[in-house]
Parts: structure tokens; C-alpha cells; sequence
């Protein structure tokens, strides 16, 4: 009766931990319905003619698309990255990463959402291993019209040369010109622009700290479509950019 009584406690345990984990890699549940093929490549009201990134790509770009081009195991070719301070343009949107910082403070006066296995104080500063990575970044509405999309989840961090050990959805949203935080719910990556309109705000993210040591720099996946590495050659080039954080 006791083994058996153990047993139930052990694999209720175990399901409460897989749920644990379920929920900190996707986002808290969040809804991840990703729009249609056609709905990212819909260039109704959108100058097509425009380039990927102004200018050529430059020496840090050639060599993270050489890097991704080896994990990928798929050609990148090094005009859809861009440097940090740099726009590149993923129709039907337009990013730029103004500014970036790796952290264990509060990067302002927002009650930030909670993960089990970080440890906080009162002001949610990190007091234990992990770290906050903060990117400042500016996207803009390159459609004639209004485009509503789920745009905050397939902006994911990757931690170069520890890609498989962590590749990270957004943890907080902050809309930088109220200065106020996105509440978690089902649409919390689901975002209305109207035409043409321009946009800032601060991206969360949460690492571990026992990866940095094996971290060559950070950079954002900007990808619309959700899908994983493994189903890239399913899917048009144009749908995947890449933002150094440097």
C-alpha cells in the first residue's frame, strides 16, 4: 500500500514538473497560433522594391550567416542579418534593435512575470543564476493598411554556439512610449498596428546563467511563420531574419 501510495505521489510530481517546464519554454501557454503562408507574404499595399537591409551587410553579418549557414546545415545568406543599430525589413514589418542589455536588475519599475526556478527580490531583481537579456526595439507597419498579427512570439533570443540549449520566447513586453507592461493572456503576442504606423517597445528575455561561458554573443530569430529549424527548407527564405545584439 505504501509503494503504492509513493508511486502515485512520484509520477504526480513528475507531471507537475513536465507542466513546469511546458509552460516556461512556451511562453506560459500563451496562444501561438501563427498566421498562413499567405497572410506573411501578403504584399497588398506594400512597396515590394524596397531592399531587405539599406546598404551591405556588414562584417558581423557575413559572419553570424556563415555560422548560421553551419548550424542550419541550410545556406543564410548574410542579407536578411543585421547588426544591432541596423533595420532589416520582414514584410510586412520593418525592425531595428535600438539597444540591448544583459542583467540581473529590474530594467525599470514593472512587475515582471515570475518563473519557478529564478529567484527574485521585492523589485524583481534576479538574485540567483539567470540573467535578463533586454532588447529596446523599434518595428514598424510597412502595409498601406492595418495589420493585425502574432508578432511578440517569433521574435526569439538565441544564444550563439548554445542554440540548442536555449532558444527563448519573449518573457515580458513593455510598450516603451507608456512605459507600461503587456499583461499575460491568451493574446498577450497578438498586436494591431495601424497603417504604416511605428512602434518601440522592450523585450524580456530570461537565460540561464550556466550557458553564458558557452555563449558567443545573443541575436534575435525574427520569424512569422513559427517554424523550427528542422522545417526550414519547407519554407520560403523570406520569412526568417536574423539581429545581432552587439
Amino acid at each position: 500500500m505504501r509503494k503504492t501510495a509513493v508511486t502515485i505521489i512520484v509520477l504526480f510530481a513528475t507531471c507537475v514538473i513536465a507542466l513546469i517546464c511546458i509552460l516556461y519554454f512556451r511562453g506560459n501557454g500563451q496562444d501561438k497560433d501563427a498566421p498562413t503562408f499567405e497572410e506573411v507574404t501578403d504584399t497588398d499595399g506594400i512597396n515590394t522594391g524596397i531592399p531587405i537591409q539599406d546598404g551591405e551587410p556588414d562584417e558581423a553579418s557575413e559572419d553570424l550567416a556563415e555560422h548560421l549557414t553551419e548550424y542550419l546545415d541550410h545556406e543564410v545568406d548574410a542579407r536578411y542579418v543585421v547588426s544591432t543599430g541596423d533595420t532589416i525589413r520582414n514584410l510586412p514589418f520593418a525592425y531595428t534593435v535600438d539597444s540591448w542589455q544583459l542583467t540581473k536588475q529590474n530594467p525599470g519599475d514593472y512587475q515582471l512575470n515570475e518563473y519557478p526556478e529564478v529567484e527574485y527580490d521585492e523589485n524583481k531583481n534576479i538574485l540567483n543564476d539567470y540573467s535578463y537579456v533586454v532588447a529596446d526595439i523599434t518595428v514598424e507597419n510597412l502595409q498601406d493598411r492595418e495589420v493585425t498579427q502574432h508578432i511578440w512570439g517569433f521574435i526569439r533570443l538565441q544564444m550563439r554556439g548554445a542554440e540548442k540549449s536555449c532558444t527563448g520566447e519573449v518573457s515580458d513586453i513593455v510598450n516603451l512610449e507608456t512605459n507600461e507592461l503587456k499583461p499575460i493572456t491568451k493574446n498577450t503576442y497578438k498586436e494591431t498596428f495601424a497603417a504604416n504606423e511605428i512602434r518601440k517597445e522592450r523585450l524580456i528575455y530570461v537565460v540561464p546563467d550556466d550557458l553564458l561561458p558557452y555563449c558567443d554573443g545573443f541575436y534575435l530569430r525574427i520569424e512569422h511563420t513559427g517554424g523550427s529549424d528542422s522545417t526550414l527548407n519547407k519554407l520560403d527564405a523570406e520569412v526568417r531574419r536574423w539581429i545581432i545584439l552587439n
